[in-house]
């Protein structure tokens, strides 16, 4: 959204749209989950994601230290995840 030249041009809707979508399931996924469940693993995949996203797509690099806290980081989903 942040792109759009102004909020009638398509840049701008299709941010908008997808802002949206997100909310929505959002907040479907808090219908299901309790929050102490949902963000830890909700904000974890952010950062997990962007890494990868970072990596494959543009091509960024990643030191030890990066690896080693995605390591921990899904160490940390998959203990979250287990005690559902």
């Amino acid at each position: 959204m942040k792109a759009a030249e102004g909020w009638k041009t398509p840049c701008f809707i299709l941010g908008f749209g997808l802002y949206g979508t997100g909310a929505l399931m959002w907040m479907g996924i808090l219908r299901l989950f309790p929050l102490s469940f949902a963000f830890p693993i909700a904000a974890g995949s952010l950062v997990v994601g962007t890494t990868l996203i970072g990596v494959f797509f543009l091509h960024e690099t990643v030191s030890i230290w990066h690896l080693s806290g995605s390591v921990f980081i899904i160490a940390g989903i998959a203990l979250i995840a287990s005690r559902l």
